[in-house]
């Protein structure tokens, strides 16, 4: 699933569409890492970045990055230049960051992708430095105020609902053998699921909800489902965007990191991160 305005090309390769998210034939799949924060069953939150598991904050890698605001610096292409060597080195020496990985704010300010214990350590010596969050609401806001597509890229991709990738749930995850009950509100939660998952029709009447041409008011879950979630929390692409993952997508476990490469450099431009390199993962 991706979250990007629809083209004329996708209909051609049989991709679809939902409140404007692209999905992709179900059996197209191709290997993807994220770290599983939450199991069938758990009610997962997310308040101002922070993940809640069951009402507890979820563990966090020690390298996990957030975007933060650097107050007063605007990103190079709102100025329409590009960035020079000083800059460049200026980011990367201070920050960490090559200057591909800065982002813009709603103010136009630069967002730069810091560890918690980073920015702790940067942020005396970078007052103008500060955290940067979306609200509840964000997304209907700028979609009625034309200040971007109509579509709800978050999960379920719904305009009933109001999330962001900053501010989102509680939502549980389904676990097999959930009863969950169907109507307008909780259908956009469960149609992959019962579509594309664990292939029933479904259809919307008038009436009611069918599946596979009988009218319901609820739906037994299956299989068991899971959630996902990157490191990089501001410039990740998982479940707060894709929405549950079902456990016959999941093919196995991440141990260690055998190859690291800056992608911004490249292997043979000096990227290569030789420290990273067969180190185990948590």
């Amino acid at each position: 699933m991706y979250s990007r305005i629809v083209d004329e090309n996708d209909n051609k390769v049989g991709y679809t569409t939902i409140y404007g998210l692209l999905e992709r034939p179900v059996d197209k799949r191709e290997n993807y890492i994220k770290r599983c924060v939450a199991i069938p069953g758990d009610l997962i939150e997310v308040k101002d970045k922070e993940l809640y598991v069951n009402g507890q904050l979820a563990w966090q890698a020690p390298e996990m990055q957030y975007n933060y605001s650097y107050v007063g610096h605007p990103h190079s292409f709102v100025m329409g230049r590009n960035w020079n060597e000083i800059e460049a080195n200026f980011y990367e020496q201070n920050f960490k960051v090559n200057v591909a990985e800065l982002g813009v704010d709603d103010s136009m300010n630069i967002t730069i992708p810091l560890s918690k214990s980073l920015y702790e350590s940067l942020k005396t010596n970078f007052p103008e430095l500060i955290p940067y969050s979306k609200q509840k609401g964000y997304y209907n806001d700028q979609i009625l105020n034309g200040k971007t597509a109509s579509y709800y890229h978050i999960f379920p991709n719904n305009p009933q609902y109001n999330w962001t990738e900053d501010n989102f749930g509680p939502l549980q995850i389904p676990k097999q053998g959930d009863v969950v009950t169907l109507d307008h509100k909780s259908l956009p939660i469960y149609r992959r699921i019962i579509t594309a998952y664990e292939g029933h029709t479904l259809e919307e009447k008038a009436d009611g909800i069918y599946i596979d041409g009988n009218k319901v008011t609820t739906y037994t879950i299956q299989q068991n489902y899971y959630w996902m979630m990157g490191d990089n929390r501001n410039n990740s692409a998982d479940s707060r965007f894709w929405g549950f993952v079902p456990e016959d997508h999941i093919v196995g476990h991440a141990s260690f990191i055998w190859m690291s490469i800056d992608q911004y450099k490249g292997m043979f431009g000096g990227g290569m991160r030789w420290s990273r390199m067969f180190s185990g993962i948590e």
